[in-house]
C-alpha cells in the first residue's frame, strides 16, 4: 500500500496508478467526502480533485492541527482553478513558517 492517494474522477486519478500512488474513483462530492474519511487512519497524503476539495473545509480543518495526513488539491479534467496552488502554498508556509511563493 502507498502511503499517497488521489481521490477523484477517473480521468483525473488513473495517471496517478501509473507512479504507484493508490487511487479511489469517485462521481460525486458525497463520494469524495467518504473516500477522504477512509484515507484519514492509512495515507499520510491525500490528494484530492479540485472540484471535490471545497466539500472537505470541515476534514480539512480537523486535519491541520496534525502532521499528516495532509489533503492537497489536484485539477480537475478542465484544468485548475488556482486552489491547488493556494493549497500547497498554505501547507508549505505553515511547515516552513515563510511564504516563499
Amino acid at each position: 500500500m502507498s502511503n499517497v492517494i488521489c481521490i477523484g474522477n477517473k480521468n483525473v486519478v488513473m495517471p496517478y496508478s501509473a507512479v504507484g500512488f493508490d487511487i479511489r474513483v469517485v462521481n460525486s462530492a458525497e463520494e469524495a467526502v467518504e473516500a477522504v474519511k477512509s484515507a484519514l487512519d492509512g495515507y499520510s497524503l491525500i490528494f484530492v480533485q479540485e472540484d471535490y476539495y471545497e466539500h472537505l473545509s470541515d476534514l480539512i480543518e480537523k486535519t491541520m492541527e496534525k502532521a499528516v495526513p495532509v489533503i492537497s488539491a489536484i485539477p480537475g479534467p478542465l484544468g485548475s482553478s488556482g486552489r491547488a496552488f493556494e493549497n500547497l502554498r498554505e501547507i508549505i508556509k505553515r511547515a516552513i513558517g515563510a511564504d516563499i511563493f
